[in-house]
Parts: structure tokens; sequence; C-alpha cells
């Protein structure tokens, strides 16, 4: 392990140099902690069988986890000792895995998904619409871009899908009137953005640096954007930095009453920002030093827009677009 560098630090390079989910990697960084903290914060490399075998008994006899759960466990520690730690010891392939459960799925039927939709308004209808109609998961469907949806042939296109896979599917015909709705008022919204010079979103990989105007195009705008821009803990960008963006209240409006933020589900992608440059105050004649040979003149806030940072899929804080 490279001097300088904390245990965890290196477990998360390694995982992006695999590229790993995001969701995998803060499963797995998750689990590395609770490992460590179990045995008393000792080094991994200090502990053998009995302390891993120790902790799936205690996650399983202990705290009741699923077989699933415990697996999930495992499957990070043998991830830290093999591919961060580099130790290959013969009792990692012995330890005993707990058996999957087979069980039936429920499946609702159509009259019950009808029921399910109907007590639904806005965009969390046609989200559900799109979840059933095109069989879409959540995320997939939160990671919908314009230039995604062709709805002459009545198909999308889901990108970066599981297992890092792109797939074509249907639109449903009974949406399409919706969904033309709701791209017109988020072009809408769109337009004010660009005019206002306000930030656009993020961008997959190293595409920002190929096309740098990509971020502010229609066709990148998320069909889902979120009411808030976030830093994205996935990518280095120089002097990157939190920043979180003022919202268009007529299109982003802030959580009701009620609602919770530990409700909120985990999210994939999330955006790069850089520190918002403050406006200088203004300046007095009586702040400067008297120059006979040159008017004083007093310096106004800096008028340049902010740099970039981005909108992204927030299924806790969308916009509420359809009525």
């Amino acid at each position: 392990m490279v001097q300088g560098r904390g245990l965890l630090q290196v477990a998360r390079e390694q995982m992006r140099v695999r590229h790993l989910s995001f969701e995998t990697e803060k499963c797995y960084l998750q689990w590395m902690r609770r490992f460590i903290a179990f045995n008393g914060r000792r080094h991994p490399r200090s502990m053998g069988a009995s302390e891993v075998q120790g902790f799936l008994t205690h996650l399983a006899v202990k705290r009741g986890v699923a077989p699933s759960t415990q697996n999930q466990a495992l499957q990070a520690l043998l991830f830290l000792y093999k591919r961060v730690l580099g130790v290959e010891l013969p009792w990692l392939d012995d330890v005993v895995r707990a058996g999957q459960a087979r069980r039936r799925p429920v499946v609702l039927s159509r009259t019950e998904v009808t029921a399910v939709i109907d007590h639904l308004a806005g965009h969390y209808r046609l989200i559900a619409n799109l979840l059933y109609g095109s069989g879409l998961r959540l995320a997939e469907c939160l990671r919908l871009r314009v230039k995604d949806l062709d709805l002459e042939r009545k198909e999308l296109i889901v990108r970066d899908g599981k297992g890092g896979k792109d797939r074509i599917t249907v639109l449903p015909l009974t949406i399409l009137p919706h969904l033309r709705a709701h791209l017109s008022k988020l072009n809408a919204w769109f337009h004010r953005e660009r005019k206002s010079m306000r930030p656009g979103v993020s961008l997959p990989t190293a595409l920002a640096r190929k096309y740098p105007a990509a971020a502010t195009s229609w066709g990148w705008q998320y069909v889902f954007p979120s009411y808030r821009s976030v830093s994205i803990p996935t990518v280095q960008v120089e002097s990157a930095g939190s920043q979180r963006c003022e919202d268009d209240d007529d299109l982003h409006p802030r959580p009701q009453p009620g609602w919770s933020r530990s409700a909120e589900p985990a999210r994939r992608e999330v955006a790069a920002t850089a520190p918002r440059r403050r406006p200088r105050p203004p300046v007095t004649s009586a702040d400067l030093p008297v120059v006979k040979s040159a008017p004083i003149r007093n310096t106004l806030p800096d008028p340049r827009p902010a740099p970039i940072c981005h909108h992204l899929p927030d299924s806790g804080g969308l916009h509420t677009l359809l009525t």
C-alpha cells in the first residue's frame, strides 16, 4: 500500500480502477469500516479467518441479516484482502457462505398496477408509467437524457444499464402526450437557465473535456433533473468543491413538510462543481488612496456568471411538471 494514503482511500482507488459502480463502492467501504470497528479498529493485516468468520456470524446471529446481506459483506472483505492488501490466503476461499433462499416474487396484476398508478400525480405518475410500460429500473429512468428519447419511433435508449450495457426499449403510447407536455415545460425552463447563464448538467467520464458545450446543450439535459446541485465524489476535478445552486421555484419546488431526507434513495450520478466566485463588495472613495492624477472610481460587484455546476437526477427532489 502506498505510504501516506489511508486504507479506505486505496480501496476506493482500486474500485475505481475496475470501474465498479458508485453504489458498489459505497457498499464495500461501509462493510470495510464496520469490519474494522467490530474488531476494535485493528488493521486488517493483523486479522485472519477467525475475525472474518466472527464478523459474519455476528451479522447472522446478533443482527439477523438476510443471506444476501451476509454474502455482500463477505464479498467486500474478499475485495479488501485480495485486491487492496494483495493478500492471497487460503482461508479466504474456505469462509462459509450463507445459502440463498429461493422465494417466489410478488407480481401485481394489471388491475393492481393501474390502481397504484392512479394514486400518483405529476411527474411521479409519469415516472411510474415509464417504469411499468418501458420496463425501466428506477435509476435508469432518473438518468434518462432528452437525446435518449425518440418520440417519432416510440422508443428510448437506456444508457449504461445494469452491467454497463445499453439497450433499446419501447415507449407506451398512452404516456406520449404527457411526455411531450413534460418536455415542453422542461424546454422552457432550460432556455431560462441558459439566458441566466446557469450551470449545465453532469457528463459521463471525460466527455466534458472533449465537448465543453455539451453540458449546456438541450440533448444532454436530464428528463427528470434535480432541484439542487451537488459535487461529484467519483471524479477528481481541479479546484473541485461542493456548490449548491439556487433553484427555480417554478420548476424545482422545495420539499413539502413531512418529507424526510433519509427516505431519499442513494444517487449514482452526482455533479462536479467549481467554487462559485463571490462578488467583490463595492469600494467607496473613502477606502481608496488619494490619487491626484486619476479620478477615483467605485468598484462594482463582479457581474460575471458563476462557473459551471450541474443538475442531477434525484428522486427525492424532482420538480413537478405535470398537473
